[in-house]
């Protein structure tokens, strides 16, 4: 009998060894587990950070690209514009320059008719009087 209580308290104390061993281990495991959840977690709110980031990074080089597209968009309109509106002002310019060729040309043209007019004139009288000159000159 006292064989098998030695043997019994044998087998209870290394049962009560091994139930610790398994709790300790269990204990063990759970934290590393819990340790892993948290890393998890952890992980987890760092990818939606990381995501939230990239999603607004995205939307303001959206609105960049936009911005840019849609100030290429007027400085090309103000570039056609201004062609446009330097084909108008040589085109008008233009005119106005040829009308005053015109002006000038038909002002020298009527200086030149009236000096021919004039020198004419006074050749006529010249020769008028010459001719008078000549004929007083004869009768003398």
């Amino acid at each position: 009998l006292s064989k098998i209580k030695q043997r019994l308290s044998i087998f209870v104390k290394e049962e009560q060894t091994s139930k610790q061993q398994q709790q300790a281990q269990l204990k063990s495991v759970r934290q590393v587990l819990e340790q892993l959840v948290d890393e998890t977690q952890h992980v987890e709110r760092q990818k939606t950070q990381a995501e939230t980031k990239l999603e607004t990074t995205q939307k303001a080089y959206e609105k960049i690209v936009s911005s840019i597209e849609e100030e290429q968009k007027l400085w090309e309109q103000q570039r056609q514009d201004l062609e446009r509106e330097e084909e108008r002002y040589y085109h008008t310019k233009r005119k106005e320059l040829d009308e005053e060729l015109r002006t000038v040309r038909q002002s020298v043209m009527d200086n030149v008719g009236t000096m021919c007019h004039t020198l004419t004139q006074q050749q006529d009288e010249s020769c008028s009087q010459l001719d008078q000159r000549i004929k007083q000159l004869h009768t003398m």
